[in-house]
């Protein structure tokens, strides 16, 4: 065995029992609770939700509580109209098929309760006449949050604080303009359930058929920390209360889609898998193999070289998409949506500036770092604001010369 081999031997043996060492020290100090939100029926961290699923679950025959596993559709079918669907999750997914699954079920009687972050999904589309197929919440970051339900509630008024750990700390709370829901999808039979801090809605329904839809923003208030207090069971109660039903469908299906791992929302990956003994041993030992590669394969190779793709000129399809995309919806307001997403990624990716930010203080940003005047980036989001809630020819021209104004003079 040659001298360098056992340099090589001796240091990976020295790794191995210093990994092993390591892990037994601070065994004893891993933490007992996990702080991220995690919306899992199992999960019995503080920001999951097996306490609501065992108290629905336990409240109800068998028979009469069903766990979603599969596309909602096979389940939802038939002429029953005794059965409320229950949705809490991070993100709802859903296609269209399933969404017109959704109709039918409401139409019948039944109600669907969806509370997740945010409202990408069809069911609007069909909700709107295709007029919002997608909407935008607006977020609120504080620590504490007071919730107040637009009808006449017994103490209606409930305060909730955000924690990690033994900390009390900022919380994004989302939800939607007032003037949003009141006055533009109201039209369409939307009404507010309760508000948040800053007048934001964060919880609206509407009729359809005999039903009702019921969307709600702020998904964290129905796990496991905010239930565990008589104040968290008594907003649930004056939450659901008027949408009871004999029976329950409770769907983990729709937060699993596209490989999102929503059923487990941790807010990365790596948090996940180091939250499971088995994949964190699996982890660790990748690492190790690939330590060991590095150093048994240190030594310089030749690198491949790569095959140049063939140039390819995409404007046209992109310029041919949206043109039919606006084609296809005939609407003024869309378009609009559609070029103010393309600003909001342009400034995030070049600038780094989240577009879930206030729109004053995205123009507050940007001015000093773009060198494009903070009145003009002012005007840009009131021009959108304008084609939103008056939608006209003239306030969609203005509003795209202000984002190729900002386009050809940013830096």
């Amino acid at each position: 065995m040659s001298r360098t081999t056992k340099i090589v031997l001796i240091i990976v043996v020295a790794v191995l029992l210093l990994f092993f060492a390591l892990f037994y020290l601070l065994k004893g100090y891993m933490p007992k609770y996990r702080w991220d939100e995690n919306y899992g029926y199992k999960n019995e961290q503080p920001y999951g939700t097996k306490l609501i699923f065992d108290v629905l679950s336990a409240s109800r025959p068998a028979k009469n509580f069903t766990v979603i596993n599969g596309s909602p559709e096979n389940y939802l079918k038939g002429t029953d109209s005794t059965a409320l669907y229950l949705f809490i999750g991070a993100e709802f997914y859903t296609d269209s098929i399933n969404s017109e699954a959704f109709m039918d079920f409401v139409k019948r009687g039944n109600n669907v309760f969806i509370s997740g972050k945010g409202a990408t999904h069809y069911l609007f589309q069909f909700l709107t006449d295709s007029k919002y197929p997608t909407l935008y919440h607006e977020t609120y970051s504080d620590t504490t949050v007071r919730v107040t339900f637009t009808k006449n509630i017994t103490d209606s008024v409930f305060t909730f604080d955000y924690r990690f750990a033994n900390l009390v700390i900022n919380h994004n709370w989302s939800g939607y303009e007032r003037a949003f829901i009141t006055d533009t999808l109201s039209v369409y039979g939307f009404e507010p359930v309760s508000h948040i801090n800053m007048g934001l809605i964060d919880c609206f329904r509407v009729k359809y058929g005999k039903g009702w839809f019921i969307f709600h923003f702020n998904p964290v208030l129905f796990t496991n920390y905010y239930l565990s207090k008589e104040k968290g069971l008594n907003y649930v109660n004056s939450l659901l209360s008027d949408y009871q039903k004999p029976k329950i469908y409770w769907d983990e299906f729709s937060k699993n889609q596209l490989g999102s791992g929503q059923g487990i929302s941790h807010e990365t990956p790596l948090r996940f898998i180091l939250s499971e003994r088995s994949l964190r041993w699996t982890w660790y030992l990748i690492m190790l193999f690939i330590l060991l590669f590095v150093i048994f394969n240190s030594k310089r190779k030749q690198a491949y070289i790569p095959l140049l793709p063939s140039n390819r000129n995409t404007t046209v399809e992109y310029i041919t998409a949206i043109a039919t995309l606006h084609y296809q919806n005939n609407s003024l307001e869309f378009l609009a949506e559609e070029i103010m997403k393309q600003f909001l990624a342009f400034v995030k990716h070049k600038y780094g500036i989240s577009p879930n930010l206030d729109k004053n203080e995205i123009a507050r940003q940007l001015a000093p770092l773009s060198s494009v005047e903070y009145e003009a980036i002012n005007n840009l989001f009131k021009r959108y604001l304008d084609v939103r809630y008056l939608p006209e020819v003239k306030y969609l021209i203005e509003f795209y010369e202000l984002t190729e104004y900002f386009y050809q003079k940013c830096k």
